[in-house]
């Protein structure tokens, strides 16, 4: 079973909100519009929202044309500001090419053109039988299966389905035929044939994103050198050239990413606390898993993300680009952008953890006297690293959920190992990152259940523990025992030999760090948990129903 945790160096983050922001956080230096600004925010892999700054030109008749936009705009969305003008727009009218015979005849409808037909012969023979030419004023109404050509004398009726030649009889094609959406704007108030405008509009599913992750070990396994790279793929058939980019990881993504949670704690059988999202959040999962991998299954990926108490998933985050960046439409080439989120070689330590298979939480408390008895332990190699800035470097900033591949160089220092490919959560700086990459043999861990004790009246337990760790490898190692408290939430290690310490990240679970020689290194482990249903007064704790004389 292989977990990430991460151990939050912050308490628990608050959504973030302008209403309650104080005054003097408002005073930053404020961005003159210019033409050619473009801010995008992104929400997830489905809300796009786009600021953007243009030139308009208008004609004589002030009626402008903002073309080059995403393909997936929703032009209900739409909100327009001239800058520095008195100018305004009266009127605005969309137009969403289809790009189809009937688009085309909806706008030839009423001209004189001539059409030129290929037709088959009966039978749909492969030979074509000699052009046929027709002319006339197109008729043509949305939505027919066929269309006129009225000419002096004659009506041609065609069919929409034909494959043919159009040919205006001006010589000309209507202007902007084909093109990409565009707004037509009919303007009022503009001084002149100019204006600066600022859009502000959102278009669905234009943007997708992943965040990846690539970390190299040094041989001796005390360095890292990680690098945090955000994957966008560009779907809006629109180039956007040089773009502010805000990526937001919404409570849908957070939602999904809880799924994926479940999902693996369910697949490896691990003992996470199901607290996590409904079904139906679960049905989101797989595609979550997709899109955070490329569509690439990985199905030996471990995916089980442990969060401990102080981190809120459904926070909504946010996680700026430092740079402008140009993002080109994604073709047959499948041209993604990636992007440099930070990087840096920061220390890194490697040790090796141990974990029982106990009992899953569970609402009803499993209070059996042989539950856990016969616990099977397993033991990881794991490394170990803050989010912290080192080496003049990037790293020491929020970091999204994402895919981390894990490599390490060889002793000659060139080449390099693939150790482990995981999904890590969301990493706030100074946040220490524990990444599972090798299961191990040659260290043996085994627990003894020394005593049980429970008063199903006062609903209270104790549970004594003996743990055996062995080191029969030819090098000295150092091994964490991770213990879980699975009967009552409301528990406590009363008595530890060594001593315990709080799990970072999870509030059922405490470990214990020991040192081990090589061949034969031995140390045991002792330690009792009480446990309770229902808080206990602490000592001093007045009587809330004592009597007024005796308050008195």
């Amino acid at each position: 079973i292989r977990e990430v945790s991460v151990q939050y160096s912050q308490p628990k983050e608050v959504r973030e909100s302008t209403i309650h922001d104080p005054v003097e956080s408002f005073d930053v230096p404020q961005h003159t519009p210019t033409p050619g600004d473009v801010h995008l925010y992104v929400v997830g892999n489905k809300g796009l929202y786009v600021h953007e700054v243009r030139e308009v030109k208008a004609d004589g008749a002030q009626v402008a044309v903002v073309d080059d936009l995403p393909e997936t705009i929703d032009p209900d969305s739409l909100n327009v500001k001239l800058v520095e003008s008195d100018g305004y727009v009266a009127e605005s009218r969309f137009y969403k090419p289809s790009h189809t015979t009937e688009e085309l005849l909806e706008r030839l409808a009423g001209q004189e053109i001539t059409v030129t037909s290929a037709r088959t012969g009966a039978g749909h023979l492969a030979e074509a039988l000699a052009a046929e030419k027709f002319s006339g004023r197109l008729v043509y109404r949305s939505g027919d299966e066929t269309y006129a050509l009225i000419d002096t004398s004659d009506v041609h009726m065609l069919r929409v389905s034909d494959l043919v030649t159009f040919t205006p009889k001006s010589g000309s094609l209507p202007s902007g035929l084909f093109r990409g959406p565009a707004f037509v704007w009919t303007m009022g108030g503009l001084a002149g044939d100019t204006a600066t405008a600022e859009l502000f509009y959102s278009a669905p599913r234009s943007l997708k994103w992943q965040m990846f992750y690539t970390g190299v070990l040094n041989a001796r396994e005390d360095s890292i050198d990680v690098n945090a790279f955000v994957r966008i793929d560009n779907l809006s058939q629109r180039t956007f050239k040089d773009a502010r980019i805000m990526l937001v990881s919404d409570a849908a993504h957070a939602a999904a990413v809880k799924a994926l949670q479940k999902k693996a704690a369910k697949e490896a059988d691990s003992d996470e606390p199901k607290d996590f999202a409904t079904e139906a959040a679960s049905a989101a999962a797989s595609g979550f898993f997709s899109r955070l991998t490329g569509g690439v299954a990985l199905p030996s990926m471990p995916t089980a993300l442990k969060r401990g108490p102080a981190e809120d998933v459904d926070v909504e985050r946010r996680y700026p680009l430092a740079n402008p960046v140009t993002l080109v439409p994604a073709g047959v080439s499948n041209r993604p952008t990636h992007v440099s989120l930070a990087r840096g070689r920061v220390p890194c330590r490697s040790y090796y953890l141990a974990r029982f298979d106990t009992p899953k939480y569970q609402p009803l408390p499993n209070m059996d006297a042989k539950a856990g008895t016969k616990a099977t332990a397993s033991v990881q190699r794991v490394i170990e690293f803050t989010n912290s800035e080192g080496d003049a470097h990037s790293l020491g900033k929020q970091l999204p959920a994402g895919v981390f591949s894990l490599k390490r160089r060889e002793k000659s220092n060139f080449g390099t190992r693939f150790l482990s490919e995981t999904i890590v959560p969301h990493i706030d700086e100074g946040d220490t990152v524990t990444l599972p990459f090798d299961t191990v043999s040659g260290i043996s861990v085994s627990r003894t259940v020394t005593g049980f004790n429970f008063d199903p009246e006062k609903h209270i337990a104790v549970e004594t523990f003996e743990v055996t760790v062995v080191n029969g490898s030819t090098f000295p190692v150092s091994v964490r025992i991770e213990e879980s408290a699975f009967r009552y939430k409301l528990w406590e290690v009363t008595t530890s030999k060594p001593e315990h310490k709080p799990h970072p990240t999870h509030p059922r679970k405490f470990i214990f760090d020991v040192e081990l020689e090589a061949l034969g290194g031995k140390a045991e482990l002792a330690y009792t948990v009480f446990y309770q249903k229902f808080p206990l007064p602490s000592d001093g704790e007045s009587d809330e129903e004592g009597d007024g004389e005796d308050d008195a």
